[in-house]
């Protein structure tokens, strides 16, 4: 029994007030007249008793979460930032995400285009050369094309080229008319393989025949393409 000292004072000895001995309603908001302090106690909570409307708008994401939101969640279930021009996508066990390089509409291209290509003999590059820089990795793919007029009675070898390596040769026939029609190539191939940040060179050389624009031509264009696949 509580003695009367402890009682005057309000002191109770540990355990001696359970939850079994108050009934409903024993202790309600009126009797506490000040803030009840419970720092040093846990107070367990039955399920459901706490709902999502008296939650609205009082967690604040930015410092109340923590760890990695699960992708049944709504999450993506990582915790870091990937590297520039990543993507999301989902790993090779099919049972997470993680981040890889860019693909997709993530591809880039890189793009010249030359008016009034010069004459052009053969064994001679056709105008310029296009440089590229591509800022991710992957394969390429180079294509073009050119307009031109040619000499009479012969034939025109391309072939496109990374820096001087030949990838392949194509031909194209001589105009019947001499210097008075325009012709036209086009090709489209295997660049190869590329590394972010690495500068590369792509261009197109004019092989055996004769040669193209003997008199030079403002309405002659060409242009290059190169688009790189993650």
């Amino acid at each position: 029994m509580a003695s009367y000292e402890s009682i005057k004072y309000n002191v109770l000895a540990d355990d001696i007030v359970t939850t079994a001995k108050l009934a409903d309603t024993t202790v309600a908001g009126d009797d506490i007249n000040s803030t009840l302090d419970i720092s040093s106690k846990t107070i367990t909570l039955p399920n459901t008793s706490v709902t999502n409307s008296m939650l609205a708008g009082s967690i604040d994401v930015t410092s109340k979460l923590t760890g990695a939101i699960p992708i049944a969640n709504g999450g993506i279930g990582v915790t870091s930032l990937g590297s520039a021009n990543q993507r999301i996508k989902v790993n090779s066990g099919a049972n997470g995400t993680e981040f890889a390089a860019g693909g997709g509409s993530g591809n880039e291209l890189f793009f010249s285009n030359q008016d009034s290509i010069s004459s052009t003999s053969s064994n001679n590059q056709v105008g310029n050369s296009m440089s590229f820089t591509p800022s991710i990795s992957g394969t390429a793919i180079f294509s073009g094309k050119i307009s031109y007029r040619h000499t009479s009675s012969n034939y025109a070898y391309f072939y496109p080229r990374s820096g001087s390596t030949k990838l392949f040769t194509f031909g194209e026939c001589h105009s019947d008319s001499s210097q008075t029609h325009n012709q036209g190539a086009q090709w489209h191939c295997l660049f190869g393989s590329v590394s972010s940040g690495t500068q590369y060179s792509c261009n197109l050389f004019l092989d055996s025949g004769g040669d193209i624009n003997p008199s030079g031509d403002s309405g002659d264009d060409f242009n290059m393409c190169i688009n790189v696949i993650p």
